[in-house]
């Protein structure tokens, strides 16, 4: 199996477990005026995803040369941004305190035989709007062109 990847400038890593808060400490210093003490958890496992366009090839040729079998799975990992998962009162509005990353995938995975030299179609998908939601007007194709090298 063949792993092709173009990964953007960053990998993103968020937590996916957290310790609970522990309280507040009697030494701790003074809350700032406009500021309200809380309570936070702490993130104790983390992942890293990245971010870009992979694909996943895994190619098989037939015996006699004929027939190339391919096993796709071609992704496409968006960030979209970052979402406030805890806010805190302020003087001048909330306070983002912890947030969590938001993606939006496009993957499939496929089988498909062909020729030497043939081209297919492997996948079709619906990339995000500018909320993140699908936009349904435009569609995102994966097609595939196989060729035999001879080293």
């Amino acid at each position: 199996m063949a792993v092709l990847g173009v990964v953007e400038n960053a990998w993103q890593l968020f937590p996916t477990t957290y310790e609970p808060a522990r309280g507040r400490q009697s030494n701790s210093p003074a809350v700032p005026t406009g500021l309200t003490a809380a309570d936070l958890t702490s993130g104790s496992s983390f992942e890293i995803r990245p971010v870009g366009v992979r694909l996943e090839v895994d190619p098989v040729l037939s015996p006699d040369g004929t027939i190339i079998d391919l096993n796709l799975a071609p992704e496409a990992v968006i960030h979209l941004g970052d979402k406030a998962i805890m806010t805190l009162p302020h003087e001048t509005g909330e306070r983002e305190v912890q947030s969590m990353p938001e993606f939006y995938s496009m993957k499939n995975t496929t089988a498909v035989a062909m020729r030497p030299g043939g081209t297919a179609l492997c996948g079709m998908n619906t990339p995000p709007n500018e909320d993140g939601s699908p936009n349904h007007e435009l569609r995102v194709l994966c097609l595939v062109t196989a060729r035999l090298v001879t080293p």
